[in-house]
């Protein structure tokens, strides 16, 4: 083998070379192909007999002997998405599952494509509202364009080597779900041309009337993909102090009180748009300028900043906090009142 390497020039080499990485590249990414020679192709060869009589050649050709191609039926799905589930909440719709159907066998096929939220070991059995062909093939769903599957209508169909991309879409139940609760679907593509125990020939059932061989998938793959409850709560705490005119605390008229509200959330979601409200109470008047954010004043009117006082709601205290999450820190709101 060294000798071998040895009487070739640099060029040779360097193609030798490539040509490995290449195919080392291509395997580890795990790409399947079709399984061989595409079905209904002809395999047809001869024989020659050559010889010499009398100094005379001669030859002589047997029969032609054709063989037909028989068709691998094989298929193989698998889940798109984050491994560690999508993230919804309860009583959300249209939340989707994104699956990938690839023709690893040798032949054309059509498939049959079904879902269910009934497994066992779930959480919540998420509720199948329709599945959805990846129909501009930019493997997103997009509403208005993807088209609804419709068993027996649109089958997809796929050439050897090539793959689909479809969307099942699901209803989240509405109660009893806590935080980190998982509910798998499972999902499954049946091969038209047919489907059964590896190995078995189904005669005439291909192309041309070529045999079919079932496959290692039996004709069927299947994939789980999951939702994962992703909740959000926001807790606020308020306390108050109280600094009367004379250097004391007692709430008497004239008196202040300093309020101090805390914002935090807990759970593994996201809790969007988190705005809090705070009304004035009565017999006591706003200290105009004492509105407060994590110690950054706020304006009293509506503008731009997160706060106002009486600007979004009369009498009332409004602080827009954005999103939060259990990381972050907790937003801290003051403002003071006089007693009147």
């Amino acid at each position: 083998m060294m000798r071998m390497y040895k009487n070739m020039r640099p060029f040779q080499l360097f193609i030798t070379g490539l040509i490995g990485f290449i195919a080392c590249c291509y395997f580890a990414e795990g790409y399947a192909l079709a399984s061989g020679t595409p079905a209904g192709s002809l395999i047809s060869n001869r024989a020659t007999a050559r010889y010499t009589v009398s100094g005379s050649s001669y030859s002589s050709d047997s029969n032609t002997n054709t063989i037909k191609v028989d068709e691998i039926v094989n298929n193989v799905m698998t889940w798109q998405d984050a491994s560690q589930g999508v993230a919804v909440s309860q009583g959300q719709a249209n939340q989707v599952l994104t699956m990938k159907l690839v023709n690893t066998g040798n032949g054309t096929d059509s498939y049959t494509l079904s879902a269910t939220g009934i497994v066992s070991g779930n959480n919540f059995n998420p509720t199948v509202v329709g599945i959805y062909l990846d129909t501009n093939g930019n493997g997103v769903y997009d509403p208005g364009v993807d088209q609804l599957y419709v068993p027996g209508t649109n089958d997809p169909t796929l050439a050897e080597d090539s793959s689909l991309t479809f969307f099942v879409m699901n209803a989240i139940p509405s109660t009893g779900l806590s935080d980190h609760d998982k509910g798998s679907e499972l999902v499954k593509a049946a091969s038209k041309t047919g489907v059964g125990t590896m190995g078995t020939v189904l005669l005439g059932a291909g192309p041309g009337g070529t045999a079919v061989v079932i496959g290692q998938s039996g004709g069927s793959s299947s994939a789980l993909g999951s939702y994962v409850i992703s909740a959000s709560s926001v807790a606020v705490s308020k306390s108050a102090t109280v600094t009367d005119q004379y250097g004391g605390n007692r709430p008497m008229s004239g008196a202040t009180i300093h309020y101090s509200l805390s914002a935090t959330v807990t759970g593994s979601g996201t809790a969007m748009n988190v705005v809090i409200t705070d009304l004035i109470p009565a017999n006591t008047t706003y200290i105009p300028g004492t509105l407060k954010l994590n110690n950054t004043i706020l304006s009293d009117v509506a503008d731009a900043d997160a706060g106002d006082v009486g600007g979004t709601s009369a009498g009332t205290v409004t602080v827009k906090l954005g999103n939060l999450t259990s990381s972050s820190p907790a937003q801290t709101i003051t403002f003071d009142v006089r007693i009147n």
